[in-house]
């Protein structure tokens, strides 16, 4: 591998690694002052490193384990950010975006299934009922926060080694045209799906709660664990239908100006898987920002009153709730987004890059 591709690498890890513990320190100390369980979240979500700064964890426990691994997969994904010289930096960003948000679940993964391990008399529906699992579902939340920082200066340091070897970098065909077609495609799909995903989990809620009488039903059980996994926007039950609809719209905006932005320069040839990482990680984003207005109406930064220590807990995993939907299903506008640009370079001619589309990119 040629030594800007190590520099940037190095980047990824060395600033993953300071954020991944900086953001666990504030986690700490904040949590420790009584501070809000919602604005903790929100700022700093839960990491397996809040563990190890807190002196809970022990070395090659859980959370060590977790922290390599967090390391392991960011350097395992990025990779396709940092090699794809012939697209535009929008793209590249993206991209490595979405290996720092990956990275992130897997950390959260990993220890959640050392604790799984521990509870071996107990079937997987009641441990996932008993939120054993919420840090799977809501381990996406870290590398949306603070995922940004480091694509962005990982593609910065890729880009001036790259401008620093001169004529290395290869020209390729020229910026996919249909990216405004292929943008929009990406917002509505992303906030159908979205929007689908709330409505049915409030229509499953409340069928369970209208036919289901028996006290401790595990059927009732199964239904809402399938639910929260299968449909996880979970906060619009308690939501006006106004702000779900906005949260829907929210998550349309996100993803369409973020696929708008990946596609606009992105050259096909070298450029496709990162186009299409790229726009899983915007269908991600958007989904956790479209569930911010229902969480806030629903629970709020505080919440209070019964289930308050739980709500609370689950708040402090960030501003989750919807980015399993989008890193389930942000497949399928990221699919069509790259599908939609093969389609349409195969129509219409291939075109040079003009000056001004060069100096975007």
């Amino acid at each position: 591998m040629a030594i800007r591709k190590h520099r940037a690498l190095l980047t990824a890890l060395g600033l993953g690694v300071v954020l991944w513990f900086g953001s666990a320190v504030v986690h700490a100390a904040w949590t420790r002052a009584g501070g809000p369980t919602g604005l903790v979240g929100l700022v700093a979500p839960t990491t397996p490193a809040v563990s190890l700064v807190r002196g809970a964890g022990s070395a090659g426990g859980s959370q060590v384990l977790a922290t390599i691994a967090f390391l392991a997969v960011l350097a395992a994904l990025v990779l396709p950010a940092v090699r794809a010289t012939r697209t535009g930096a929008a793209a590249r960003v993206l991209a490595a975006w979405f290996a720092v948000i990956v990275a992130g679940w897997a950390a959260a993964t990993l220890q959640t299934l050392a604790t799984i391990g521990m509870f071996r008399g107990y079937a997987i529906r009641d441990l996932l009922a008993l939120g054993v699992g919420e840090p799977v579902r809501t381990g996406w939340a870290w590398g949306v926060s603070y995922g940004w920082v480091v694509a962005l200066a990982t593609v910065a340091v890729a880009r001036r080694s790259e401008q620093q070897a001169g004529g290395e970098q290869q020209a390729g065909s020229g910026p996919a045209l249909g990216a405004p077609a292929a943008a929009v495609t990406a917002g509505v799909v992303a906030a159908i799906g979205w929007l689908v995903a709330a409505l049915a989990h409030v229509a499953v809620d409340d069928t369970v709660n209208q036919y289901v009488t028996t006290a401790r039903s595990q059927f009732a059980l199964s239904v809402r664990v399938a639910a929260d996994w299968l449909l996880p926007v979970t906060t619009a039950g308690g939501a006006p239908g106004g702000v779900v609809l906005l949260g829907a719209l929210l998550v349309g905006a996100v993803v369409g100006t973020l696929a708008w932005l990946a596609a606009r320069t992105t050259v096909l040839q070298g450029g496709r898987l990162v186009l299409f990482l790229g726009v899983w990680a915007a269908a991600i984003v958007g989904a956790v920002v479209g569930g911010l207005p229902t969480a806030l109406a629903s629970t709020g930064l505080d919440p209070e009153g019964d289930g308050r220590w739980a709500i609370g807990q689950g708040q402090l995993y960030g501003p989750s709730d919807g980015g399993a939907a989008g890193a389930f299903y942000g497949w399928i506008p990221a699919l069509l987004v790259v599908g939609l640009l093969v389609w349409t370079q195969r129509r219409v001619p291939a075109v040079e890059p003009s000056a001004d589309t060069a100096a975007h990119a």
